[in-house]
């Protein structure tokens, strides 16, 4: 089986049913487990792809069936799924938590159970970026096998932002070995594939973006030195500074510059991505590293440990880590988010007591950056992630102390990574020609009186 996306998604959950026929699975896009991977609940916190794919989703279910597919009876099939189709939405709002209705579905209760050969794939710019990571972790075998590059929800072969690879080429070879039982050895190649990325100036959208391909034996690797930095008053330093109380009550415009969720349209040239940070960081608490005098390898997931306190029973923080370069531009390389209630448990989430003192956990995306001389790390802390995320049901303050609060910075030992194997050239079907009427373009705009009285545009098309 290979699918991207629902189609992904389908051939990891006919793998752990066992199917005797289903001999192995190149899964794309996909999800492990359905209330946290996917655009639903990203650390408790309600996502608004919920609703804008949802809302999708509802309308092209409601369409006619083909009656060259069903027959005569079309019609009568299409009244009967009308008289039961509900908003799917509604759906997923009445499961806030994660219950039995997400955990159906979701492999990651069955791991055990996924004994065939599986090639997961997905890319920086998409959603689900961290399930090739969670299936090479948790399966941990020579038949499962990862790659992650520069694109968005896309197929390799067709990749925005490139390079695009020979992905059909990689196919055959999968299928080949486990289909017709090939020695060609791609059990014997890295456990993961990763596209290790170099700086860019931030904008909505790249055709290409700079970087190198490296190889892993396994993941987690331990090619990586897990350094504690310390969020204190004068920004991120090893060492713990005297404590201090700093509070932050962002602006419900804060995220504007976040980007989308995942990067469903890059192959039109829509600029989905994150813009320059500087916007978001204006209402946000920011802690920065001195500035790095030689490149900084970052690979892994960024671990964060926060002591706060807020003034509501319902809050979110959204943490973003950025790459400031000497121009001051700032790039955002990953993040992450936590509805508060959900500190301690997604399934039994708890409100919060106003003015009391919590130490909470919050993991970041997995990230493959290079920081290049004269570049720092900067980490922003906010309380608002509007349009990505649904915010709070009022306006809350953030208090973080610093000197206690932490990040784990995953920082390679050295430049060693092997090289991965260069892949094929991309190939596919060439679409027949076409007469452009008018090129494709899209814009992003924030008008004045939306954004805080901001003026002018944020972001255009490239």
């Amino acid at each position: 089986m290979i699918g991207i996306s629902w189609g992904g998604f389908n051939g990891l959950q006919t793998a752990a049913r066992q199917a005797p026929a289903l001999k192995a699975v190149i899964t794309l896009c996909a999800t492990v487990d359905r209330y946290s991977d996917d655009m639903h609940y990203m650390g408790g916190s309600l996502l608004t792809d919920d609703m804008d794919w949802g809302g999708s989703f509802y309308s092209v279910a409601g369409l006619p069936l083909d009656p060259a597919m069903v027959g005569a009876g079309w019609k009568e099939q299409w009244l009967s799924r009308l008289d039961v189709l509900e908003p799917f939405p509604a759906k997923w709002l009445q499961h806030q938590r994660r219950d039995d209705f997400w955990e159906h579905g979701s492999v990651c209760e069955v791991y055990s159970k996924l004994n065939c050969p599986i090639l997961a794939v997905s890319g920086w710019a998409d959603g689900y970026t961290g399930v090739v990571f969670r299936l090479v972790e948790a399966l941990n075998r020579p038949d499962v096998k990862g790659i992650v590059g520069p694109w968005g929800h896309l197929y390799p072969h067709r990749g925005v932002p490139g390079p695009a690879i020979g992905f059909l080429q990689e196919c055959v070879r999968w299928w080949d070995r486990w289909l017709k039982n090939k020695q060609n050895k791609v059990e014997d190649e890295p456990a993961l594939r990763l596209w290790l990325q170099e700086y860019a100036p931030p904008k909505g959208h790249y055709d290409m973006r700079p970087g190198r391909w490296i190889a892993l034996d396994g993941w987690p690797t331990n090619k990586t030195d897990r350094t504690l930095w310390r969020l204190n008053s004068v920004g991120l330093t090893r060492s713990a500074d005297a404590e201090t109380v700093i509070a932050i009550k962002s602006p419900q415009t804060t995220g504007l510059a976040q980007g989308e969720w995942t990067a469903y349209a890059l192959c039109k040239v829509a600029p989905e991505l994150p813009l320059d940070q500087r916007r978001d960081d204006a209402g946000s608490l920011t802690f920065d590293t001195p500035v790095f005098e030689e490149p900084a390898t970052l690979i892994g997931s960024p671990l964060l440990e926060l002591d706060l306190s807020v003034d509501q029973p319902f809050a979110l923080v959204s943490v973003r880590l950025s790459d400031v370069a000497p121009d001051g531009a700032v790039r955002r390389v990953t993040y992450g988010l936590l509805n508060l209630t959900h500190r301690e448990s997604h399934s039994s989430p708890a409100k919060l007591e106003p003015g009391r003192r919590y130490e909470v956990k919050l993991r970041l995306n997995e990230a493959a950056h290079v920081f290049g001389p004269g570049h720092k790390v900067r980490v922003s802390i906010s309380t608002v992630s509007f349009p990505m995320t649904w915010p709070s049901p009022k306006e809350a303050t953030l208090s973080v102390y610093t000197g206690k609060s932490t990040i784990e910075l995953p920082f390679a030992m050295d430049r060693s990574f092997s090289e991965a194997a260069p892949f094929e050239v991309a190939e596919y079907a060439r679409p027949r020609p076409v007469t452009v009427i008018r090129p494709e373009a899209d814009t992003i705009e924030i008008l004045p009186g939306f954004a805080g009285g901001s003026k002018g545009r944020a972001s255009s098309a490239p």
